[in-house]
């Protein structure tokens, strides 16, 4: 009895007999492309009918060839076991392609695979977006970034001071301001001293250095002046404005320059309170 098996690797299809399944338990070698396998995993059972129309289909085949090659493949084992191989190696015999319509295909072949990657054959229409939509995005853009200059003009103007001009005159339609930075940890104030004043006994002198250590132009501070007894509780806290302890011709509005120091002296009235220590510090 015939079965048909085929190859694992090229699915090559082709008829094989007990003789053959028999010779090296079933391990045999496809003609076609070499590859060794077990012909006992793929096998399917011929019935009668169809080996004695297979058998028939085969002797007309071979009657054939002695006046005109077949016109379709003719696929037959041919197979012998080599000689200490420990397989059966298949070959097939190829006839012709040329279809004269007196062969029949052994084999169905397996319809042609539409091809996924070609262009659909409808395309899609796109919507086109109206106009005032874009026009809508760009205003809000636009009002968006007015939105955060107007919030950052103070910022702005010390990082771009080539800006601050165009800035001030925007603001004066809108009542605002461009105020200088007021950063606190950049400022120090130094040597500080406080003594009696020669001629009035209710008078001390204060005197002390403001330093910008920034290097950006910053407002002038306050400076919170606290005098204090033995027991350095606070008897007297006096804050001095920067027009207090600048003077006049100072223009408050230009503010303290970078790097800029200022040695300030100032007389302060303080009764007939006894003063034994101080305490200063800056603030806005």
């Amino acid at each position: 009895m015939n079965y048909i098996t085929s190859c694992p690797e090229c699915n090559t299809q082709f008829l094989i007999s007990q003789d053959h399944l028999k010779a090296h338990r079933g391990k045999v070698q496809c003609g076609h492309c070499n590859h060794i396998f077990n012909a006992k995993n793929r096998l399917s059972k011929i019935t009668e009918e169809e080996e004695a129309g297979e058998q028939a289909f085969l002797n007309t085949a071979f009657e054939e060839i002695a006046i005109e090659p077949p016109a379709g493949p003719l696929i037959e084992p041919v197979s012998t076991p080599a000689a200490g191989s420990g397989v059966v190696t298949i070959e097939f015999v190829h006839t012709p392609e040329e279809d004269t319509g007196s062969v029949t295909q052994p084999f169905e072949i397996p319809p042609q695979i539409e091809d996924l990657t070609a262009e659909p054959r409808f395309a899609i229409l796109k919507k086109k977006t109206p106009a005032w939509l874009y026009f809508l995005g760009i205003l809000l853009g636009l009002f968006a970034a007015l939105q955060g200059i107007y919030f950052l003009r103070n910022q702005i103007s010390v990082d771009y001071p080539r800006l601050k001009p165009l800035l001030v005159s925007a603001c004066l339609p809108l009542q605002c301001k461009i105020e200088l930075p007021k950063q606190l940890e950049l400022l120090l104030i130094d040597d500080s001293d406080m003594q009696e004043h020669e001629t009035y006994q209710s008078v001390i002198n204060f005197s002390s250095t403001l330093i910008n250590n920034a290097n950006f132009t910053q407002a002038y501070p306050n400076i919170e002046l606290t005098l204090t007894n033995t027991q350095d509780e606070a008897v007297i806290r006096t804050i001095l404005k920067p027009h207090q302890y600048l003077g006049t011709g100072v223009n408050l509005a230009e503010g303290i320059a970078a790097h800029e120091e200022i040695h300030i002296t100032l007389p302060i009235h303080i009764q007939d309170i006894t003063a034994a220590g101080y305490r200063v510090q800056l603030i806005y």
